[in-house]
């Protein structure tokens, strides 16, 4: 069963293992990447859905090219499971430490609260 819609996203979030944000053209929702990164959650995105977040491909998450490309990606996920789990802790480590709203406020305010 597909949901449109939850009361709570952290919590249906935390029931899945992998996410895909397919975001062809700039916007959308990066606060729910950095969730699913920060989460645990394997990441699969484009380009754009991945833009100016702290993860490398292959290695914090995984890119792909073209929409069409997932479905192999899901297949060689499921095959090399403990390779794409140790890349989702990476993508969590990465998403914590980087991304971690102390550490922006605290920077930020070092900077340009002088």
């Amino acid at each position: 069963m597909v949901s449109t819609w939850v009361d709570d996203y952290a919590e249906e979030l935390v029931q899945h293992d992998i996410q895909i944000v397919p975001i062809s053209y700039g916007t959308g929702t990066k606060g729910k990447v950095l969730s699913a990164l920060a989460n645990g959650l394997l990441v699969v995105g484009s380009k754009y859905a991945l833009e100016n977040i702290a993860v490398k491909n292959n290695e914090s998450c995984v890119q792909y090219q073209n929409a069409s490309d997932v479905a192999n990606l899901l297949l060689k996920i499921a095959r090399e499971k403990d390779k794409y789990q140790a890349i989702a802790e990476k993508g969590r480590t990465q998403v914590r430490h980087y991304h971690n709203p102390e550490k922006i406020s605290k920077d930020f305010f070092e900077t340009y609260g002088k």
